[in-house]
């Protein structure tokens, strides 16, 4: 196997590549071509370095690409293995409804490619009433970002992690066992995202849609007559 990939990495070097090989990410680029048996065209290339400066310069990017850009295949990939190390909480934010297809690509690519595992776990604002779930999710939110892996997840939980801070501190409030540990824990949580957080918003006219953003009131739901 070593052997073979070996082989096929010096078959791709004699090609010519549609980017250049001084480019600190070269390698990468080259072995996601070999591995996913695909080549980079020069606009992903251009894309991809692009965003790395922009991202080491601490400026939000935004690109729009039409379908069949590479974008889940390509970009998506690359930027998760690039960012998912010690220094950064690498994060993939997808709408709900390409969740699970971008889960298995991302998977399958980052673990064929980079050998990087991809982590997934659901977090709501019931989920977060349970102080043992919550300490759980912050182990492995930390435990993703030490071993270097990328973190897949929806819009939801971000804003279900900030409303469910709001409601430990309302049930604080009202005297509600519990509630103490739960500020706390939430807090750790929401700390380590705003130091570490790197995050890849997939269709962000999908994941930043206000009518998605801002539609969570705390309390209890009750039915409406």
């Amino acid at each position: 196997m070593g052997q073979t990939l070996l082989d096929e990495l010096v078959q791709m070097m004699d090609q010519k590549r549609n980017y250049d090989l001084n480019d600190p990410h070269a390698l990468a680029f080259l072995y996601l071509e070999v591995v996913s048996n695909i080549k980079m065209r020069p606009d992903q290339a251009k894309k991809v370095t692009a965003f790395i400066d922009g991202v080491s310069e601490d400026k939000e990017m935004i690109f729009q690409l039409i379908m069949g850009g590479g974008k889940s295949t390509v970009l998506q990939p690359i930027f998760g293995f690039i960012f998912a190390d010690r220094n950064f909480f690498s994060v993939i934010d997808v709408p709900e409804s390409l969740y699970v297809q971008v889960q298995i690509d991302l998977q399958k690519t980052l673990g064929n490619a980079y050998n990087k595992v991809v982590y997934a776990m659901p977090y709501d604002r019931k989920l977060a009433k349970d102080v043992n779930y919550l300490k759980t999710y912050f182990e492995t939110i930390q435990e993703c970002k030490e071993r270097g892996a990328c973190f897949l997840r929806v819009p939801r939980q971000k804003h279900s992690i900030i409303t469910s801070l709001y409601e430990a501190y309302f049930d604080l409030d009202q005297g509600v066992p519990g509630a103490a540990e739960r500020v706390e824990t939430i807090s750790q949580i929401c700390n380590f995202l705003q130091k570490y957080e790197k995050v890849q918003f997939d269709e962000i006219d999908l994941t930043m849609d206000p009518k998605v953003t801002f539609r969570y009131p705390i309390g209890e739901a009750h039915s409406v007559n």
